[in-house]
């Protein structure tokens, strides 16, 4: 059974033309929220389509407003928010994953819900961002973010299999090497250069603390045969707008998209734009009494 329902208005045709050979974009519930965070700059910022749902059934139960740009009239209609959404556009689709997975639910989530997905569309690469506790982390003085390979030792799906499994590129190629190589070259146009090349992700999550889903999507998807590195960064728990908005430069990077260009068509130049529910993360401000409250 598919865990991909699309959006009424599109037809199958028009959703495979969207999605088939782009980059697949998909965060993990992690530590700070920053790949989430991110992954709302990229979608609004590049007016990306809601083009359908995943299943909700391995994540905790959400509903909110549709969400639209700041300032800005929304693409994608009214109605709501779900818990697992599919945007697409530009050679992107983005999976936002708004909710994280039911206790002990988290590897059914990954090879029940998402790797169907990835495997009825032929995306030619997919991009499990993440983000890692630095407070946890076993070196301090360790770089802020790490492009990650899958684990060494998982098992590889032959070439025939991945294409029959719909996992493969355009061009045939299943190469994790030249994914990463190609990533990395990516990478490196950033002022920012890669802090370190492309290593493999530890076998447990402890060398990941707080990483949610990375790593499991990660070892399923290359154990399928898939092409799949994870673009990282450490952070601490506190204000991350900016490192949502940092780790958004890597992951467009990563993605292969011109950045200057790309922020400097947009309503503010040079700055991703935020969507409005950005607004209300804190709440609403207090009126100061005297200036306009009680005796306003």
């Amino acid at each position: 059974m598919s865990s991909f329902y699309k959006v009424s208005d599109l037809t199958d045709e028009q959703v495979a033309e969207l999605l088939d050979e782009s980059i697949l974009i998909v965060p993990a519930v992690s530590a700070g929220n920053v790949p989430q965070l991110a992954a709302d700059l990229l979608l609004h910022s590049l007016g990306l389509r809601l083009v359908g749902r995943l299943s909700d059934l391995y994540v905790y139960p959400f509903a909110g407003p549709r969400d639209t740009p700041d300032g800005a009239a929304t693409v994608n209609g009214g109605g709501i928010s779900t818990a697992v959404e599919v945007f697409a556009g530009s050679g992107l689709t983005v999976v936002q994953v708004r909710s994280p997975p039911l206790p002990g639910q988290r590897r059914r989530f990954v090879e029940e819900t998402l790797l169907p997905f990835v495997r009825n569309f032929r995306f030619a690469e997919t991009l499990a961002i993440a983000s890692s506790n630095a407070a946890l982390r076993e070196s301090l003085q360790g770089p802020r973010y790490q492009l990650l390979t899958p684990p060494v030792g998982i098992k590889k799906d032959t070439k025939a299999a991945a294409d029959a499994a719909g996992l493969g590129s355009g061009n045939g190629s299943n190469d994790g090497d030249a994914t990463t190589a190609a990533l990395s070259a990516r990478l490196a146009k950033l002022s920012l250069a890669l802090d370190t090349p492309p290593e493999p992700a530890p076998a447990s999550l402890e060398g990941l603390p707080e990483s949610g889903i990375a790593l499991d999507l990660l070892t399923a998807v290359a154990a399928a045969g898939g092409k799949i590195c994870a673009p990282l960064i450490y952070v601490y728990e506190g204000d991350n707008f900016g490192d949502a908005h940092e780790f958004a430069d890597r992951v467009a990077a990563a993605a292969g998209i011109d950045i200057a260009a790309t922020k400097a068509a947009l309503p503010t130049p040079g700055r991703w734009t935020q969507p409005v529910s950005w607004q209300w993360v804190y709440g609403k401000s207090v009126p100061v009494g005297l200036e306009e409250g009680l005796y306003s």
